[in-house]
């Protein structure tokens, strides 16, 4: 989609803007840690990976909500009673002389079909309400000026927001269970080599589904979204526009599906260690 400086790509799906994080699996990871040093760090990065999704599904909150609205407007009716209708049409019919009011049997009857045919198209309104389409409402939306610039920053923040998240979790894990002060990314994997094992450490760290993202994030954080000398390796594998990393709703998804099993995995090893029990 274009933008008045450069071209920006977003998706244009609605449905994928829908919120991303998994209460069950959540609810897991809570049970795996109960007990545990790592219970605040869990809590840090349940509550970060929730809001985040959060903050993602605004766009497609926006669209529910204004669907609701407009269909409520449009839908909304009173219908009248049929005893005060029944009663209406028989004064039409013989008691409007009271009032000093004359009609004709013509008009009388021309005035009484009136009353019946609103009364008809209320019901069938009643029967059959408005309904829009939400991808419409988005269709519209998505025109408008702003929005693809809007849209594509929020995903970026997303993306990197939900691996920050994870590199955290394991830090201060790492650390809760060692006893250490600071630990540093770059000693992070022998550190959990030492404790758990090469295979982990290759699972939740250097293989490429985990090492790709992490470059992206460098990427993100500290060139400008530009590619870097360690992101051109996968180069073929990324999206990018002018070379800069393009970040699209799916692929925050995506990230979080794969990451939220990796800080399983790490969890359910790291709590087996005595060190990581409370008082341990």
């Amino acid at each position: 989609m274009s933008d008045t400086t450069k071209n920006i790509r977003v998706d244009d799906e609605l449905d994928g803007y829908e919120g991303f994080f998994d209460h069950e699996w959540a609810k897991s990871l809570r049970i795996a840690v109960r007990q545990t040093k790592l219970s605040s760090a869990c809590f840090d990065l349940l509550t970060t990976w929730k809001g985040i999704s959060e903050a993602r599904r605004l766009p497609w909150l926006m669209i529910q909500a204004v669907k609701a609205g407009v269909e409520g407007s449009l839908n909304f009716a009173t219908p009248m009673p049929s005893q005060v209708l029944n009663e209406l049409l028989s004064r039409i019919g013989d008691g409007l002389e009271t009032h000093h009011i004359s009609l004709s049997g013509n008009d009388r009857a021309a005035l009484r079909s009136e009353i019946r045919a609103i009364e008809s198209q209320i019901s069938a309104r009643i029967r059959h309400p408005i309904r829009l389409d939400p991808k419409e409402l988005w269709s519209d939306f998505f025109q408008s000026q702003g929005i693809a610039l809007s849209l594509y920053m929020s995903e970026v923040n997303a993306y990197a927001g939900v691996y920050f998240a994870y590199e955290n979790y394991l830090i201060r894990s790492m650390k809760e269970v060692t006893g250490l002060k600071s630990l540093r990314t770059d000693k992070l994997p022998s550190t959990l080599e030492c404790l758990v094992g090469k295979t982990i450490v290759e699972k939740c760290w250097k293989e490429k589904p985990i090492e790709l993202p992490r470059l992206i994030r460098h990427a993100i954080a500290h060139n400008g979204r530009k590619v870097t000398s360690h992101l051109e390796k996968y180069r073929s594998e990324i999206s990018l526009e002018a070379d800069e990393v393009v970040i699209m709703a799916h692929h925050t998804t995506e990230l979080y599906q794969l990451l939220k099993e990796t800080a399983y995995l790490f969890t359910t090893k790291i709590v087996k260690l005595p060190a990581s029990k409370n008082g341990g």
